[in-house]
């Protein structure tokens, strides 16, 4: 990510995949390639796109977007999912990637998307771009004192192509998640670099369990599905597996705020864990936020879009929130309600059914 030092006028170009992966695969995956990780943007009729701008006749910063939908309980919000932004590195101090991130966010806001969310090692320099920490993420240790305290692996394998379908059924089960389709669950249950185990019970499968992706989310046990106890099995035949090839670092589980039963175990149990943010977030248009954030205001308060404000009034009484403070609102990060305690007492209200709690699983992000 390049920090700008003088004014840049660059030639941008959309969905100019081959010349982005020019670009990303040597920056990003030295030796390897950056496509086969992302089936979304780089697959075949995918949803996905990229942004690459040119400076002085040369392909110089790039990055990939893809707008999805987040479902979160009844709340479903388009999204964008930005990210692999690059910017080589004879053309860096530019301001290059600032220009390419602002034209993907105007991509996605012309489809639609009212957020957008950034996954990137060096969140600072994102900071000075309004992009905010954001949502909520619980993300434990798994080693081999918690091993002893998980049930056996019986009935835990290796995922096969035929498990596509019943993985599927398991994932939309889950009340915090992104919008897949069939196609899309096979397409990322595919990605080099996943391992993907499940159990069977009397021929039917019951849990599943993502390890890895690509070159990102080594050691991560970032999705899986199935009841509880389920899971639990196959948390246990990770662990067997990563034993067996000799792997002795711990495994990590990344959990949704909504698997109360494995919060509760891990609690009990007392694997070390932490509560942390979901990602970075922006709000890409104010007035869909503001549409989002009416549905659960209670009766008697409005919200009004006032320049780059959205106004909270509820009888003589009313309070001004940017974007970011709507962020903070709605997507608190690791569910901190500073700008919620705010509004309540200033209103004089209780929003219960806010904050919002969408998750984002470890094959949606880029």
């Amino acid at each position: 990510m390049d920090t700008p030092t003088q004014t840049a006028n660059p030639t941008t170009h959309v969905n100019a995949k081959a010349r982005a992966l020019a670009l990303m695969d040597p920056i990003l995956r030295p030796g390897s390639a950056v496509a086969p990780e992302f089936p979304l943007v780089f697959g075949s009729n995918a949803r996905g796109w990229v942004v690459v701008s040119e400076s002085e006749g040369e392909d110089a910063s790039a990055c990939a977007g893809v707008v999805r939908e987040l479902v979160a309980g009844p709340e479903r919000v388009a999204c964008a999912f930005l990210g692999s932004v690059v910017t080589a590195e004879a053309h860096r101090g530019r301001g290059l990637a600032r220009h390419t991130l602002a034209t993907a966010e105007d991509r996605a806001r012309k489809e639609g998307a009212v957020l957008a969310f950034l996954w990137a090692d060096e969140a600072e320099v994102y900071a000075g771009m309004g992009w905010r920490p954001a949502g909520t993420e619980f993300d434990f240790r798994l080693d081999d004192n918690q091993r002893t305290f998980l049930p056996d692996a019986e009935g835990v394998r290796a995922a096969r192509a035929e498990d596509a379908e019943a993985i599927y059924t398991l994932y939309c089960e889950h009340e915090q998640r992104v919008e897949r389709s069939l196609d899309e669950q096979r397409q990322l249950l595919a990605v080099p670099g996943v391992t993907t185990l499940v159990r069977e019970v009397g021929g039917k499968v019951t849990a599943y369990g993502c390890v890895g992706r690509g070159a990102d989310l080594q050691g991560v046990l970032h999705e899986w599905g199935g009841e509880g106890v389920e899971v639990l099995h196959v948390l246990a035949g990770h662990l067997d597996l990563r034993d067996d090839e000799g792997l002795d670092e711990d495994l990590f589980l990344m959990l949704p705020s909504g698997a109360t039963g494995l919060l509760e175990y891990l609690s009990l149990t007392r694997c070390p864990g932490a509560k942390g943010v979901l990602g970075l977030a922006k709000v890409l248009c104010l007035e869909g936020a503001a549409k989002l954030l009416r549905g659960h205001l209670p009766s008697g308060v409005e919200a009004c879009i006032e320049g780059a404000t959205v106004a909270l009034r509820r009888g003589g009484k009313s309070i001004s929130l940017d974007a970011d403070a709507l962020l903070d609102l709605l997507l608190p990060p690791a569910g901190e309600g500073r700008i919620q305690r705010k509004v309540e007492r200033r209103l004089g209200v209780t929003l219960a059914s806010l904050p919002l709690a969408p998750f984002i699983w470890g094959l949606d992000s880029i």
